[in-house]
């Protein structure tokens, strides 16, 4: 089975959509890490807590010796995402990569990170592309739902347009957040990722590896 990707640069939009195991919660994420790329193809993506998490380093050193080609990780601006490639670029020196090697996929997870997205325009050169959170930020926002009659909360749904226009202006990629339903809908999963493409994203986050063949599907078809 095809592994997740994110292609170097933006391609045309009928290039296969990028997919990528979701980062989940934070007691899953060193997990992850080990598990799903020692099988994984060169354009595997892997998932590490930020920056200012005690599990970074542990977690930074065991990415960048599998040698992914993109890392995802939560940021909140564009200097987090600097401060992070910059000890990236250290990781990939101890792992003998060269500078650059791991590209950057930034996942805004906190309601802060939605007052910063002009900061993206001039973020480092090793960011991909521009994912969000649905959970993480309806937590933040104190939400008591995310949806109501199967759609996003009005606040939700700005922050997703939010993330896919902040994406347009710094030249990278949009990537939907991750479907929250309950596994094994792949219907309602090819729905969204349908609708993702209609409003501009140009793939989604996957949970798993038959979730990344829904959604490269769903990208798939003919417009």
């Amino acid at each position: 089975m095809a592994a997740p990707f994110v292609p170097a640069a933006p391609a045309a939009p009928s290039a296969p959509a990028p997919v990528a195991f979701a980062p989940g919660r934070a007691p899953r994420l060193l997990d992850l890490c080990a598990h799903a790329l020692p099988h994984a193809a060169p354009e595997a993506l892997a998932c590490i807590p930020g920056p200012d998490d005690p599990r970074f380093e542990e977690a930074l050193a065991r990415v960048a010796a599998l040698r992914p080609r993109v890392l995802l990780a939560p940021c909140l601006d564009g200097r987090d995402a600097q401060r992070l490639s910059g000890r990236l670029a250290a990781a990939e020196a101890r792992a003998g990569l060269a500078d650059g090697a791991i590209g950057l996929v930034a996942c805004l997870n906190e309601a802060a990170a939605l007052l910063r997205l002009d900061s993206w325009r001039a973020a480092t050169g090793r960011l991909r592309a521009l994912t969000w959170d649905c959970a993480a930020l309806a937590a933040d926002l104190g939400l008591p739902c995310a949806r109501e009659a199967g759609a996003l909360v009005p606040p939700l749904a700005q922050a997703r347009v939010m993330v896919a226009w902040a994406a347009a202006g710094a030249g990278v990629r949009a990537l939907d957040a991750p479907y929250e339903g309950a596994r094994g809908d792949l219907a309602t999963l090819a729905q969204e990722a349908r609708a993702a493409r209609r409003d501009g994203f140009f793939g989604k986050v996957a949970r798993d590896s038959e979730e990344a063949r829904v959604i490269a599907e769903a990208f798939a078809e003919p417009a």
